[in-house]
């Protein structure tokens, strides 16, 4: 093993007292799992026996730039994610059916 601390549940919560932490991240749980391949949400109960508590995850800031116009939709923070197309097929759908209809 690599890292001696994910060996155990027990070794964990020694490892995180012996420096005076008593929260452990997502990334903590991850570890556990990969190396113990107990499920994530056991992990969690086990280290909450210990007086443990998740870390909460902190958001990333999005900033805008000054160069970034607020009025755009297209790209930047924001931004409406499309994917581009000719709208052909709704155009002949529209003006001839489709072969569902009675129609086609």
């Amino acid at each position: 093993m690599v890292f001696p601390e994910y060996s155990s549940i027990e070794s964990f919560v020694e490892f995180c007292l012996d420096d005076d932490v008593t929260e452990f991240s997502h990334e903590d749980l991850v570890e556990l799992n990969r190396y113990l391949h107990i499920p994530i949400h056991k992990l969690r109960e086990m280290l909450e026996t210990y007086g443990m508590s998740l870390k909460e995850r902190q958001v990333p800031r999005q900033v805008r730039g000054f160069r970034t116009s607020s009025h755009d939709r297209w790209f930047g923070p924001g931004s409406c994610k499309t994917h581009g197309g000719s709208a052909f097929g709704q155009m002949m759908v529209s003006k001839y059916g489709s072969k569902d209809t009675p129609f086609g």
